[in-house]
């Protein structure tokens, strides 16, 4: 209660010096001005590379605002696994998720989810990767893949099938065997994934 008292007194004297005096009193205190001044705009972006998908939308980034087809944006992007929701709920979820301002999605492609029993893949029902980007550009959302192959999303042997644990490869390492699982499991999701009509940026 003192600690309470105490920043009510400081609040109390903060106000009594700074606040502004009644219209037509004489100014005897303390002000602070600040004035507003216009942010410079630039019109040239940084060199990234190729900055257009297949489709033709491109991101760019200036000195002052990312840019989403020439357009200045926030971005604020909210993570969903798709993999762990019914296919028939996604819309809701991500309707609820751009009421609360995010308008860019990352998502993890969780190998585990996909690969159980080796070389045999799933992109069934809410393991339908396609599905779940047609849904993301229904509702103009944009989406980053983690396609991993290690997953930091609190999933079972970060997302490593049981297949692969127990396999006895050295695995997260430049290992010839266990690399050439990982070009597999990436080439199958190029392949189920392939001529989606959506903005979509990978990130391993």
């Amino acid at each position: 209660m003192k600690q309470i008292s105490a920043i009510t007194t400081v609040i109390l004297l903060l106000l009594t010096v700074w606040m502004p005096l009644s219209a037509g009193s004489k100014p005897n205190g303390y002000f602070l001005k600040i004035n507003k001044t216009e942010r410079a705009y630039s019109e040239s972006t940084f060199k990234m590379g190729s900055s257009a998908s297949p489709s033709g939308s491109a991101v760019m980034i200036n000195a002052s605002n990312m840019l989403m087809d020439g357009k200045p944006v926030l971005p604020v992007m909210g993570e969903i696994h798709f993999s762990r929701i019914k296919d028939t709920e996604w819309k809701r979820e991500l309707l609820k998720m751009k009421a609360g301002c995010i308008n860019i999605l990352s998502t993890y492609i969780f190998w585990i989810h996909h690969e159980e029993v080796k070389g045999e893949y799933n992109w069934q029902g809410q393991r339908n990767l396609r599905k779940f980007l047609e849904v993301c550009k229904e509702l103009n959302m944009p989406v980053v893949l983690r396609i991993g192959p290690w997953a930091h999303g609190e999933v079972r042997n970060g997302g490593f099938p049981e297949w692969l644990v127990n396999s006895g490869l050295k695995l997260r390492s430049d290992n010839k065997d266990y690399m050439a699982y990982c070009g597999k499991m990436v080439v199958r999701l190029l392949v189920f994934s392939s001529k989606m009509s959506t903005a979509v940026t990978v990130h391993i």
